[in-house]
């Protein structure tokens, strides 16, 4: 039995590396993968997202490799192919603004619900994320646990 729409959002929404396929954005038609990291997503309100990108060589040139996360299609078989998330690249939205971004895509038929990532690849989603420096501190520690 399928879960209601607004309860299978909401399961992405708290849940610590859930992944989604999505059109998020109108005027970019092209499916995306999304992750959440954060350590506790249930109790926050605002919610690091990262995406993955199948330009591995493109992006390896531009940034540091500590902050890249290479994700086999053999360890997360959703994915199309092998692809890189560049933890440089996370963005911070809030919870309630993407839930409906959610209801909108998937009421479009913009949005898949993807099994979480496992807990190793979270694992070094969130250090990668902690090496980066263009995240500010705020946003680090809604994926990474002080020291």
């Amino acid at each position: 039995m399928d879960l209601p729409e607004s309860l299978t959002i909401d399961k992405i929404l708290n849940t610590p590396g859930a992944a989604f396929r999505a059109v998020l954005q109108e005027e970019n038609e092209k499916f995306r993968f999304y992750f959440i990291v954060n350590l506790d997503p249930q109790n926050q309100d605002r919610l690091l997202m990262l995406t993955a990108t199948s330009r591995i060589e493109s992006v390896r040139n531009k940034f540091p490799e500590e902050v890249l996360v290479l994700i086999k299609k053999s360890d997360f078989p959703n994915l199309e192919r092998d692809s890189l998330i560049n933890c440089e690249m996370a963005r911070v939205k809030l919870k309630k603004q993407l839930r409906k971004s959610l209801l909108k895509a998937k009421e479009n038929g913009k949005l898949l619900f993807l099994d979480p990532l496992p807990e190793s690849l979270l694992l070094k989603v969130r250090s990668a994320i902690a090496k980066c420096k263009t995240i500010p501190p705020i946003d680090k520690k809604l994926a990474v646990a002080e020291d």
